[in-house]
Order: structure tokens, then C-alpha cells, then sequence
């Protein structure tokens, strides 16, 4: 039997220049975009964000281009 799942990458870029990368997997598509959503939010508040001027999709500047996350979404087969 074949289920899809929707796997969420994140990938965190500082201002040293490094990388972090995680993921989260969801039941659906819509449940991962829900989670997305929420987490820019969260990434608003916290750090006092314009989102008209640091939000574009699900990318987020924290710190200008110093600081940014981006985050995307790929529906996949699971046996």
C-alpha cells in the first residue's frame, strides 16, 4: 500500500555564513502549509519583522540577507 506524506525542509543560513538544515514530516500537504505558515508567523513576532519586506513565499530575512530561512514543501510515496 502507497501513502503520500508531505515533507517539509527548513534550511537556516546565519550571518557566519553556515547552514542548518531539518525537516518535519506531515499526514498531508495541508497540514505541512498550516505548519509553514505558523512558523513565519512565529519568525515575525520574534524578531520584530516587516513581512512586506522580509517575507517573500516561505522565505524569511531575519537579518537582511545575513540572516534568512527558507522553507519548502515536497509531497512523497511511502511504502
Amino acid at each position: 500500500m502507497k501513502n503520500k506524506v508531505a515533507l517539509v525542509s527548513i534550511v537556516e543560513r546565519d550571518a557566519a555564513n553556515s547552514y542548518e538544515f531539518t525537516s518535519k514530516v506531515f499526514a498531508n500537504i495541508a497540514k505541512a502549509e498550516q505548519w509553514v505558515e505558523s512558523q513565519i508567523t512565529k519568525l515575525i513576532k520574534q524578531y520584530k519583522l516587516d513581512p512586506d519586506i522580509s517575507v517573500d513565499g516561505w522565505f524569511v530575512q531575519l537579518a537582511g540577507w545575513a540572516h534568512t530561512v527558507q522553507f519548502d514543501i515536497v509531497e512523497t510515496t511511502i511504502y
